[in-house]
């Protein structure tokens, strides 16, 4: 079950955006029919996804990948209005974003990823540019190689991991804004490609029962810069200071989790206080 770290937790979810779950506009419903492109193997009953020239999307579409298929995008683009369009990813099906350089990014979308359904990227490395959103709302471990890049030309992108897992080569935000929620699921990588001094990314934890893994990491300080930077948040405020996460360094890998903050801990105390209390009297 997961723990909250405050009570506020709720305010900041909508006022964060964290676990974030995109409800369909009015407009078209797609359904996938086969394994590969959504833009070849999708279908309202008479027309394909893409309603335009190359793969822009209209504004309020919806396609739900139920299969189970194994789903691909490339060059994904919604229109330049809201809502954009949405996509929801079920069952054991997987969307894997493909495309390396610039005219292959994803942008302007909102992607959810439910049941066991799993959220991938291109084997080399993939952009989000501009306003992704990923709801990582699976059971499963989501596994790619690939390096996860991000750019900003307006709103930034948010990936929210709720639930479950999900492992990519580097994470590559460089100096660009954006964001990566821990509401209780994991998140692992193998470097951080992280420009000091800019602080317009963070990874923000919501959730004690979430993890950050660097896999590979040379000891239990390699992301001690990250930390004094600002590179990490605990529910929105960035928490500097070493002693408010865990570091676990275990087989060449470092987990990084929040530590509850002195007012959670005192509540928690005081419960079980009470709860010990309330037992001795019954007896």
């Amino acid at each position: 079950m997961k723990t909250n770290l405050f009570s506020t937790s709720v305010v900041a979810c909508s006022i964060l955006g964290l676990g974030f779950l995109a409800s369909p506009a009015s407009g078209a419903v797609f359904i996938q029919t086969g394994n590969g492109s959504i833009f070849t193997n999708s279908t309202d009953g008479s027309n394909p996804f893409t309603p335009a020239s190359g793969n822009t999307l209209n504004i309020g579409s919806t396609l739900d990948v139920t299969g189970p298929y194994a789903a691909t995008a490339t060059a994904l683009v919604g229109t330049g209005g809201t809502p954009y369009p949405i996509i929801n990813v079920f069952g054991t099906s997987s969307l894997q974003f493909l495309g390396t350089d610039n005219t292959a990014r994803t942008q302007q979308v909102t992607v959810n990823f439910n049941d066991a359904s799993q959220f991938l990227i291109d084997p080399a490395s993939h952009t989000f540019r501009t306003a992704v959103t990923i709801g990582y709302s699976s059971s499963a471990n989501s596994v790619s190689s690939g390096n996860l890049v991000f750019q900003t030309g307006g709103d930034p992108s948010i990936i929210n991991i709720n639930s479950g897992s999900v492992t990519i080569g580097n994470l590559s935000p460089s100096d660009k804004q954006g964001r990566l929620n821990l509401n209780g699921g994991n998140f692992n990588v193998s470097g951080v490609n992280y420009t000091t001094g800019f602080n317009v990314f963070n990874i923000n934890f919501t959730s004690l029962s979430s993890g950050f893994t660097l896999v590979g990491a040379a000891n239990i300080d390699a992301l001690n810069t990250q930390i004094a930077d600002g590179l990490f948040q605990i529910n929105g405020v960035d928490q500097t200071s070493l002693v408010s996460y865990n570091r676990n360094f275990s087989g060449g890998n470092l987990t990084i989790s929040a530590v509850p903050e002195p007012a959670t801990m005192a509540l928690l105390a005081a419960s079980l206080t009470g709860i010990v209390i309330f037992r001795r009297r019954r007896a």
